[in-house]
């Protein structure tokens, strides 16, 4: 095997890896959300609308890839739960916006003192005691923004998107 093909080897073993991963964290944060009685459609939502306030429903519902009515439906049991609200746009009447209530902001602060349990727990072995906290947090921002611009993933330099 010459260096490219190793390389490429390398590659789609790093590349499987990271879908293994992503997948094993799902279950992991699963696990962990039990406990708020959160399905992993819920508390997937409650992550992106936390990070994304006033997203639309179709935006959210590639996220968390499922159909446009799956989501309305999941959205309606939300808001009756007091959790997210949805509010027209003002340009477009048929878009609605997603946003946590009071009460789902208070939600996802539990949520996140669970993540931080499975987060610590799986890169305590990546960090190293050489390694300061601040270089540490730069190398994975700069990772993170090399993977979010590469155009195979596209989650940079996605096409105009088209609202319901």
């Amino acid at each position: 095997m010459n260096r490219n093909q190793s390389i490429q080897v390398t590659e789609r073993e790093l590349a499987f890896l990271l879908v293994d991963a992503g997948r094993k964290l799902n279950d992991a944060y699963d696990l962990h959300m039990k406990p708020l009685k959160l399905s992993r459609a819920r508390w997937r939502v409650m992550a992106y609308v936390s990070r994304m306030p006033g997203i639309s429903q179709t935006e959210l519902s590639e996220s968390i890839e499922c159909s446009r009515m799956a989501i309305s439906s999941l959205l309606d049991r939300m808001q009756a739960a007091g959790l997210i609200e949805r509010r027209h746009v003002q340009n477009d009447r048929r878009v609605r916006a997603v946003f946590l209530t009071d009460n789902g902001a208070h939600l996802v602060r539990k949520m996140n003192q669970l993540a931080a349990g499975v987060l610590d727990e799986v890169f305590d072995r990546t960090r190293t005691a050489s390694v300061t906290a601040e270089h540490y947090q730069n190398q994975c921002s700069a990772n993170r923004k090399k993977i979010r611009s590469c155009p195979v993933i596209g989650l940079k330099n996605k096409p105009p998107r088209r609202e319901q």
